[in-house]
């Protein structure tokens, strides 16, 4: 059962941002001529919603959904990861033109906010993820420390927005690590795969891992400003949310030893659903007044039966499945059940449904 510690934070909606970010001050002009080409009276959120599609094409071709692993595929055939940057540039397009579109619409509110955050949380550890699964080459274990800090950004973030009602965006900020990312996957087009894959003579180690360093260094930086924004208020909520991806990165990183990188796709995946699990509900904390609980027990019982998986000798490799199996079920009944309350809620008190206002 959800508690709300202010119920009527709904009707008290407000937000501003501050946005110093040098990409946007270039992209403002493409924005403003892309979105002519939206219909005046659609739905802002369906704006969202389309916008992602792209994200979720790049990463499932990266993690070798699509045409199969990508470390084969684009030595072959190099523009697979032109196409991968099409669809960042698709969903970064219409990820800034939602925006637009509410304010074009006079459909600005809670919502609105809630949809496009909530869809964002998916797409923050995407990136990290489908980077490191085109490459083999990068250790395993930077993968969760990349999805920890990427979620360790936001989570803060979502906190310092809480408190004052303002979302920051500083010169350097998920703007910039979006485009840098886009244009990174245009590299690999151009000068080929193995030219990030292979160690440079005199450095020895390959470019990609320079490159996933600035990126894991990137969200770290960011989460630690708005850490200490806070004044490091949220410690014990952040160890929390930590703990409870740990064993996932733990079980991933012992199962890859028997199934493969499967295991560490699996692994991110539940680790960055998970965070956006917290996310959600911190969303939900600001806009709605959901008292966001401390810990989750339906995800520590599955961190439990992950662990054991891997940890009780003797078991046939198809428990190990069936826990991940579980695991996801188990998120997905949580990630959706947070999204239709939301939206639930939101209809009730505001009269406003998911792409637009609700006929009476």
């Amino acid at each position: 059962m959800e508690r709300y510690e202010d119920p009527d934070r709904i009707y008290k909606y407000q937000y501003s941002s501050i946005n110093k970010s040098l990409v946007d001050r270039l992209l403002k002009y493409w924005w403003r001529l892309a979105i002519k080409f939206i219909p005046a009276k659609a739905s802002a959120n369906l704006v969202s919603i389309v916008g992602n599609t792209g994200s979720w094409f790049a990463t499932a071709l990266l993690c070798g959904l699509v045409v199969g692993p990508i470390d084969v595929a684009a030595r072959r055939s190099p523009w697979l990861f032109g196409l991968a940057a099409l669809g960042i540039a698709f969903y970064h397009s219409l990820d800034a033109m939602d925006g637009i579109q509410a304010r074009r619409t006079g459909s600005s509110g809670p919502l609105g906010e809630f949809v496009d955050h909530w869809f964002d949380s998916f797409n923050i550890f995407f990136m990290p993820l489908g980077l490191f699964m085109a490459f083999p080459v990068l250790p395993s274990a930077w993968l969760f420390i990349a999805i920890f800090a990427c979620l360790f950004a936001d989570w803060t973030n979502l906190r310092e927005v809480k408190m004052t009602n303002q979302l920051y965006f500083g010169p350097l900020s998920s703007e910039e690590g979006t485009v840098a990312l886009l244009l990174a996957y245009l590299s690999m087009w151009f000068v080929g795969y193995d030219f990030w894959a292979r160690p440079l003579p005199g450095l020895g180690v390959p470019p990609i891992h320079l490159g996933y360093l600035v990126m894991i260094g990137g969200f770290f930086v960011t989460g630690l400003r708005s850490f200490f924004v806070g004044r490091m208020a949220w410690g014990r909520e952040v160890l929390a949310e930590l703990l409870t991806l740990l064993p996932i990165a733990i079980w991933a990183l012992v199962a890859e030893k028997t199934m493969g990188r499967g295991a560490l796709l699996a692994g991110g995946l539940l680790a960055g659903f998970s965070g956006s699990r917290f996310i959600g509900d911190l969303l939900r904390s600001r806009l709605v007044g959901l008292a966001a609980p401390l810990w989750y027990p339906d995800l520590l019982v599955m961190d439990l039966l992950l662990l054991a998986s891997i940890l009780v000798p003797g078991l046939p490799a198809w428990v190990r499945v069936a826990a991940v199996g579980l695991f996801f079920a188990v998120l997905a009944y949580g990630l959706l059940g947070q999204f239709a309350r939301t939206l639930s809620l939101v209809r009730e008190r505001l009269g406003i449904g998911l792409f637009g206002p609700v006929r009476k």
